[in-house]
């Protein structure tokens, strides 16, 4: 299935604020763990990119919040993903782990 939405500016100009969520914590290292397709667009990745970087890594989740059809709403290929405050945890990393799972469709 291709990806209802081509970048970050596109999905947050047709989304509301409300069917996503952000978590970004920076810390001292050089390491950061990523989960753009967090929530409810992937399940279970924000929980485990979190446990992963602890109270020691840089942490990035975009999560879907909404009640059904996240992951066709939501979902931007990794490789388009620009959401301003993901690329500046991964600019300012030297290595990042980003933590994928799959969606049934």
């Amino acid at each position: 299935m291709a990806d209802k939405h081509r970048n970050f500016a596109e999905l947050r100009s047709k989304e509301s604020d409300s069917a996503y969520g952000i978590i970004s914590r920076f810390r001292a290292s050089n390491i950061a763990v990523i989960a753009p397709h967090g929530g409810k667009i992937e399940i279970w990745t924000s929980e485990i990119a979190t446990k992963i970087a602890g109270e020691d890594y840089k942490l990035y989740c975009f999560e879907g919040k909404m009640h059904s059809n996240n992951f066709r709403d939501l979902h931007i290929t990794s490789t388009h993903f620009d959401e301003p405050q993901a690329l500046k945890i991964v600019s300012s990393s030297e290595t990042v782990i980003a933590v994928h799972s799959f969606a049934l469709t």
